[in-house]
Parts: structure tokens; C-alpha cells; sequence
């Protein structure tokens, strides 16, 4: 390592986060701008999630599975989770 470069264990942890945390906030930032509501948001859940189990089975059918599927099958739990919570804030 240089002079002048010191980096820490807790420094290094946490540029990942940061570096993730920046395109999440931007993208957020785009949809308020370009008026995205709450229900534009299920919708557009609902709609990845569908699109999704069409890929999933048209791999299935094709007799192709990937660690990709996995992770697709994962992120489909987590876009109805995200729906769910907020059909249910917008109801309170």
C-alpha cells in the first residue's frame, strides 16, 4: 500500500452500500419526477412480477435453469412483498 492510501476495514465495508444506496435514490428520484404514484408503482410491480413468471416458465418449459432463475424467482418475492406493504399503507 502508498503513503497517504490508509483504508480501514470499516471504510471498505461500506462503499458497496454507498455505491448501491446512489443509483436507488436517483432512480426513486426519476419516477417522483416523472409522476409516478403509488399505484402507478404496484402496478408496475405487479406487472414485472408477471412478466417474470412468464420468463421463469418459458426457461422451465425449455428445459433451462440457471442460478439467474433463482434470483429471479427471489426478486419476485420481494416485488409482492413490496406491493403488499404498500397496498396496505395506502389503506390506512
Amino acid at each position: 500500500m502508498s503513503k497517504g492510501m490508509k483504508t480501514t476495514k470499516r471504510a471498505h465495508d461500506r462503499a458497496p452500500d454507498a455505491e448501491l444506496a446512489t443509483p436507488y435514490l436517483d432512480l426513486a428520484g426519476e419516477a417522483v419526477l416523472a409522476g409516478m404514484t403509488r399505484e402507478g408503482v404496484i402496478a408496475q410491480l405487479v406487472s414485472r412480477i408477471k412478466r417474470d413468471q412468464g420468463y421463469l416458465a418459458y426457461r422451465k418449459a425449455s428445459g433451462r435453469k440457471t442460478r439467474y432463475d433463482e434470483q429471479v424467482t427471489s426478486d419476485m418475492r420481494a416485488l409482492a412483498l413490496a406491493a403488499v406493504l404498500l397496498e396496505e399503507r395506502r389503506d390506512k
